[in-house]
């Protein structure tokens, strides 16, 4: 029996449904293969830097040291990009794998204050918090939530005037949890606004993976998370908050 035209069309769409998959679990792969080995390699970079700069294998030329430090900084920067593109590839085709947890917002803040922020001692700009005595408690994914209060904190350590001061705060409604960055500095234009989580438009503007892509990438991963970054610019400052659904622990 010769084959009906609708036979023949829904042949042809099964047959496109599974190329479609096929390719798609492709790309997956190709994308893992190169996260690993990108990193891995990276990584191997930071260890040994780690141990010339300060480890059971300390160089004795400080020369040595200070180099072995700028190594291990750049390469720590170079896992930070190789993480935030993959991430902002597979949100942007639904192939982003969440790992959500219960968290406490204050030890998360308190770990990534602590840690040094190159951005603000080069530009002795100071971060004061402002966090509530209660604890704040969330369920999001960790390291993806750490991508983006450090892109909210670089953003906004970047506006502020040299010698400056930018006031993180954090709080709740019953449905959420937010956590704010105010900046001094010049007002964000209309157009700044509507283009500032356009990865591309970022991308193009700085020429290279910096802190306006990262901002980007931080939107994403927000909402993939169920929540949001709202920008609001006045005359002489600018907030930046991170919304975030409670979720249940």
């Amino acid at each position: 029996m010769e084959p009906t035209a609708t036979g023949r069309t829904e042949e042809s769409g099964e047959a496109g449904r599974s190329s479609k998959w096929s390719e798609a679990e492709r790309r997956e792969e190709l994308w893992a293969i190169a996260s690993h080995d990108l990193r891995g390699t990276l990584g191997n970079i930071k260890s040994y830097s780690g141990l010339l700069a300060g480890g059971r294998m300390a160089h004795p030329d400080p020369k040595v040291r200070k180099a072995a430090e700028v190594i291990s900084r750049n390469s720590d920067k170079a896992l930070r990009l190789i993480q935030l593109w993959f991430d902002s590839v597979r949100a942007e085709t639904g192939a982003l794998q969440l790992h959500p947890e219960p968290l406490q917002l204050q030890e998360l803040l308190a770990a990534l204050l602590a840690a040094p922020q190159p951005i603000a001692m080069e530009r002795t700009v100071r971060i004061e918090a402002d966090l509530p005595e209660a604890p704040l408690h969330l369920v999001a994914d960790r390291e993806r939530l750490k991508a983006i209060l450090l892109a909210l904190i670089e953003s906004s350590v970047a506006r502020e005037p040299a010698g400056g001061q930018v006031r993180l705060t954090a709080g709740h409604t019953e449905s959420s949890i937010f956590v704010g960055l105010e900046s001094h500095g010049a007002k964000l234009t209309p157009d700044e606004l509507a283009r500032l989580f356009d990865k591309e438009h970022q991308i193009l503007r700085e020429r290279k993976l910096g802190l306006g892509f990262a901002l980007s990438v931080a939107q994403a991963l927000a909402q993939a998370q169920g929540g949001v970054i709202r920008v609001e610019s006045g005359d002489d400052l600018t907030r930046m908050e991170l919304a975030l659904p409670v979720g249940e622990a």
